[in-house]
């Protein structure tokens, strides 16, 4: 009757083979944890070139796609301006709605004098009532309008707000 008797050796009730056993799977673990994270740390520089040449990659067929798509969409513009040449202004939208023939390639496409005035205007079908509204209006002050004519032909801007969509644009 009393306290159960400790193992000798002063161990606290563990013998040396539970020891041995517990010191085995620290080890083992450590181990592991140790390799582990050393893979991991010494692949992860790696890792970070691999996704930044990729992404390079990646960046670089994308502008070359849209650099395609606008010299495709200026060359639209050149041939309509083209054609718009000796036509009268009451031809102008019906020509240019032709011309673009419902590609929906622009949101809003604009014959302007060169004093800026917007002679004529074609824009997308669920824009198209307002066209009325931008014909007559006043471009002179618009830095697109202006880089054309410094520039001439097709220039195109950076993004901004289009004041008809309310969406970000390249005009």
């Amino acid at each position: 009757a009393g306290a159960p008797e400790r193992p000798s050796g002063g161990t606290g009730g563990w013998s040396r083979r539970g020891q041995l056993s517990a010191l085995w799977k620290v080890t083992v673990w450590l181990t592991f944890g140790l390799v582990g994270r050393s893979i991991v740390v010494g692949r992860l520089p790696e890792v970070g070139r691999e996704n930044r040449l990729q992404l390079q990659g990646d960046l670089r067929d994308a502008t070359v796609r849209l650099e395609l798509l606008l010299d495709a969409r200026r060359s639209r513009l050149e041939m309509l301006a083209g054609l718009m040449r000796g036509r009268s202004l009451d031809d102008a939208p019906a020509v240019i709605e032709r011309a673009l023939d419902g590609a929906q390639l622009f949101q809003a496409t604009y014959l302007v004098s060169q004093r800026g005035q917007v002679q004529a205007a074609a824009l997308a079908p669920g824009l198209a009532e307002r066209s009325t509204e931008m014909v007559g209006g006043d471009l002179s002050a618009n830095p697109l309008f202006r880089e054309v004519q410094a520039r001439g032909g097709v220039v195109w801007s950076g993004k901004y707000l289009s004041a008809l969509t309310g969406t970000v644009t390249v005009g």
